[in-house]
């Protein structure tokens, strides 16, 4: 993302303090209405009941790597 790096101020949070995912079928092109953006990630808990550290769900993509409506023009 070449737009990145202009698009970072003091006080913004690259990651956030959570662990959320999308599914890769939300990010092929179709209508608007069924983008990404217009639904709410899945939660990716930061411990399993073990203790261990999950790995991300097949077929996700964490919601920090996907553009924003409200973060920047990305047409």
């Amino acid at each position: 993302m070449p737009w990145f790096g202009y698009q970072l101020m003091c006080g913004n949070s690259l990651v956030g303090a959570r662990r959320q995912a999308y599914p890769t079928s939300k990010l092929t092109k179709q209508k608007k209405a069924s983008l990404w953006f217009n639904s709410a990630p899945q939660r990716v808990p930061w411990r399993t009941q073990n203790g261990e550290a999950p790995t991300r769900p097949p077929g996700t993509v964490y919601h920090f790597l996907l553009p924003d409506t409200g973060m920047a023009s990305y047409r």
